[in-house]
């Protein structure tokens, strides 16, 4: 099952765009423009985390990848691999929780929200 990255804010952070792009780098080896981050929205939910849920309060960002770092992502830190998926082609039964698919589907609306706003 997939998973999304990030989800955790370290003491060291300070800022949610410094978290976003220290996980990214830690686990996809993707380094990051952070003033290229787009903040959609926050919400609490639950994380999966050793058997029990856990309550936690995910701030989603997106990021446009550019074309010459997609060739870039490599699997490191606790990713076993990675899945690029659209909106037309995400199953959410594939990710690790049903929330972790609300993240995703979230994150997709958002795009469209604001592609829809530039045509």
């Amino acid at each position: 099952k997939y998973d999304d990255p990030g989800w955790f804010v370290d003491s060291t952070d300070v800022t949610l765009e410094a978290a976003v792009a220290r996980e990214l780098q830690e686990e996809l080896w993707l380094v990051i423009d952070t003033t290229a981050l787009y903040y959609c929205q926050s919400f609490a939910t639950l994380y999966r985390y050793q058997e029990r849920d856990v309550p936690v309060m995910v701030a989603l960002f997106v990021y446009p990848l550019p074309q010459d770092q997609k060739a870039l992502l490599v699997s490191n830190d606790d990713v076993a691999g990675y899945l690029r998926v659209g909106p037309e082609t995400f199953d959410p039964t594939i990710m690790a929780t049903p929330e972790h698919a609300e993240v995703v589907m979230r994150g997709f609306d958002f795009v469209y929200a604001i592609l829809s706003t530039k045509n």
